[in-house]
């Protein structure tokens, strides 16, 4: 639950922001809907690239340490609109 909560307080001073940490079973659910394969995925959607890029800079950095994690990837994807 401390991962979590210092990865909220990352961005949730973020204006727009919208997050949401989910349980394993939701997130395999998930998976299968945007095709995403691996345990842990951390999503942030804005339209400040620069700020979005630092902002998973910074969560690299926190969850870099947590025991079990490896392999962190940062991928930008293509701009999306939402409705």
């Amino acid at each position: 639950m401390q991962q979590v909560n210092e990865l909220a307080q990352l961005v949730e001073p973020i204006p727009g922001n919208r997050h949401e940490f989910l349980q394993p079973i939701q997130m395999r659910f998930n998976e299968l809907l945007a095709g995403v394969r691996t345990e842990l995925v951390i999503k942030v959607y804005g339209d400040d690239f620069d700020q979005l890029e630092q902002l998973g800079m910074a969560i690299e950095t926190a969850i870099g340490d947590v025991e079990g994690i490896a392999d962190i990837q940062m991928e930008q994807t293509a701009p999306a609109y939402r409705c």
